[in-house]
């Protein structure tokens, strides 16, 4: 077993501390705040469910609430699947991506040393757009988690290049 260097149980440390304080700042009191369900919260929910209740229904847009992609629905049908529907478990699929996002940063700024991934991940875990939109069902919050995963699978294109590596980074950029 090979012994992990100062620099480096200190790097994980931070990230994993980081992690925590996001995991705690996105789900603190999400059952009552924020209070109320906005109107694009419902219209995702109502998405959601109507992809598990109504047979043969899987867009891949929505002509509703002035139109949207479907993807975060989709997401929000698994977690409604999983856990039931509710309020809750819209938020907390928004507040879960929005932790996946700090993570996701940390991996796609790594290559540009220690102190800048902590940094990134440390800002995106504490800067309050980041926090809000991870906080309300509003699907957004993809923006972060997906952005993140292109910028680290376009560098690891760069970095290594193969046909696995350029479909990596085509899928992740399709994404966003």
């Amino acid at each position: 077993v090979r012994r992990l260097g100062t620099a480096t149980a200190v790097e994980a440390a931070a990230a994993v501390l980081i992690t925590i304080a996001a995991i705690v700042v996105r789900f603190w009191a999400l059952q009552n705040q924020p209070g109320g369900l906005y109107p694009d919260e419902a219209a995702e929910g109502l998405s959601a469910q109507s992809l598990l209740t109504i047979p043969g229904y899987h867009p891949v847009f929505f002509n509703s609430d002035g139109g949207r992609e479907a993807m975060y629905a989709y997401l929000v049908a698994a977690v409604f699947k999983v856990f039931g529907s509710s309020v809750l478990t819209l938020r907390g699929a928004a507040a879960a991506i929005g932790v996946a996002g700090v993570v996701a940063t940390y991996v796609g700024v790594r290559r540009f040393g220690r102190g800048a991934a902590l940094m990134a991940m440390a800002w995106t875990a504490g800067s309050l757009w980041m926090i809000a939109v991870s906080r309300d069902g509003f699907r957004n919050i993809l923006t972060v988690l997906v952005g993140a995963a292109a910028l680290a699978a376009l560098l690891r294109w760069g970095d290594r290049p193969s046909r696995w590596s350029a479909a990596l980074a085509g899928v992740a950029v399709a994404l966003g």
